[in-house]
This record gives structure tokens, C-alpha cells and sequence, in this order.
């Protein structure tokens, strides 16, 4: 059994905060996005970047590829957190599993759910992916391709073949639980939801992001930023107003 502390990291740490803010990586992303973030929001709202298996301080790690077993894993390690209010944030990848995470706790009813949630650069969950490629399966080359494609991975990676490699593991492994998961119904979400998307982002239409407020039996919010599918780094300042400003009133 995983250590609780190993899931998260805190890159600027509060003796005594207000409230925690999660955030939850995209495909083959980590920790370091979330790096600059407490500079930009209040003092009292901790940032925990959220450490999945197979990377960073984790490498040594199998990477996990379903998401059932990702939410046990993770429902079980962010109890000892909850006794301070909690706000999730998710990109991509990211905004399926802090959606997936929350379900799971207000199930568990004997354990503190989000009081709002914030997801980015994610079609709605109960949306069909678009296509029929499979990348999980392919070959390293095509893989490779389709991550430079996508953008959000630094040129640098492709021309070290050694760190290449690594990260092409982390990137199969994610790519399986997202095309391995399938959306259950059930009840709606008591917190409210607030999505994001990027303007020109050719992942995410803004009907599948808008598609996000039928998750919530609370309030809705859909915010447009400047940027493609990775927004998250080009439009940084202005969504993390967004989310200062959601955060002093939650």
C-alpha cells in the first residue's frame, strides 16, 4: 500500500489553510504545471498537486490504466485530507478523474466532498469520444507523433530518445484508461461544476463542454479562454483569476 503522501504534492505548503484546491494532470502531464499556481491565488487556499503512479517521484511505480482502479486508489489515499474543505481541478484526463473522484466520495457519504468543481479542457463525460483511433495501442513512432500533434509535451523530449521512451510509457498508459472508460450514470454532483475551454481547442467543442452542467443538481458555469486544447498553460493568469475568484466564495 501507496503512502497517502506520495498522491500529493503541495509546492508551497500552509500550516493552516482555509481550504485545499486539487488539481488532477492531463494525459502524461504532472505535478510541475501546478508549480507556479500558489503565486497567483489567495494565501489561504493550499494547492495539492495530485501525483499519479508511473511518473515523477513515482517513476519506479506501475502506472495505473483503469480508472475503477485509479478512484479506489485514490479515495483511499485523500481521506486523510479532508478535513479540510476541498475544491477540484482537472485538465483532460485530469477533469474525468477529480469528476470520477467526487462521485466517489459523495457516495461515501463519511467523507468530505468537493464543494466545487472545475474541470478544463474536457468534453462532458457522458459524451462519446470522437473517432475510432485507438492510441494506446499503437506503435511508439505513431504515438510519439500523435503526442507531438496534440501539443503540451516540450520539443526537447522528442530528441532524447531515453526520456522518449519514458514518457511514451506514461503517455500508453494514460491514454488506456481514458479510451478504456465508460461513463455510468448516476446522481448528479451537489456541488456546482465550472468548465473551462479553449477557444480554438480542436479536442472539445464548446457544446461538449457546456454538456458538463447536466453532472450537477447545483450551480453551472462555462468560461471561454484564449488558447488551444493546452489553454492551461497559455491562458494561466486569467483562468487562475477564474479560479481565485470561485474560491473566495465557496
Amino acid at each position: 500500500m501507496t503512502d497517502s503522501s506520495a498522491w500529493f504534492w503541495f509546492p508551497s505548503p500552509t500550516d493552516a489553510p482555509r481550504m485545499r484546491l486539487f488539481c488532477f494532470p492531463f494525459a502524461c502531464g504532472g505535478t510541475l504545471t501546478f508549480r507556479p499556481w500558489p503565486g497567483y491565488l489567495p494565501a489561504d487556499l493550499e494547492v495539492a498537486a495530485v501525483q499519479l503512479p508511473g511518473r515523477e517521484r513515482r517513476h519506479g511505480e506501475p502506472a495505473l490504466r483503469r480508472m475503477d482502479t485509479l478512484i479506489d486508489r485514490l479515495l483511499e489515499a485523500i481521506v486523510p485530507f479532508t478535513e479540510v474543505p476541498m475544491v477540484f481541478f482537472g485538465h483532460s484526463m485530469g477533469a474525468l478523474i477529480a469528476f470520477e473522484l467526487a462521485r466517489a466520495l459523495q457516495r461515501s457519504s463519511c467523507h468530505g466532498a468537493p464543494r466545487h468543481l472545475l474541470v478544463s479542457g474536457r468534453r462532458a463525460p457522458h459524451i462519446a469520444r470522437r473517432g475510432s483511433r485507438i492510441f494506446h495501442t499503437l506503435p511508439d513512432p505513431e504515438l510519439a507523433h500523435a503526442l507531438r500533434r496534440l501539443g503540451g509535451t516540450p520539443e526537447a523530449v522528442f530528441e532524447e530518445p531515453d526520456l522518449l521512451r519514458m514518457v511514451l510509457s506514461v503517455a500508453r498508459a494514460d491514454f488506456e484508461l481514458i479510451e478504456t472508460y465508460r461513463y455510468r450514470p448516476g446522481p448528479g454532483l451537489e456541488c456546482p461544476i465550472t468548465a473551462f475551454h479553449g477557444l480554438s481547442d480542436p479536442e472539445v467543442s464548446l457544446e461538449e463542454a457546456a454538456a458538463w452542467e447536466e453532472h450537477t443538481v447545483s450551480g453551472f458555469s462555462l468560461h471561454t479562454l484564449p488558447g488551444n486544447h493546452f489553454f492551461i498553460h497559455q491562458a494561466m493568469v486569467p483562468l487562475l483569476d477564474h479560479i481565485a475568484r470561485i474560491t473566495r466564495n465557496v
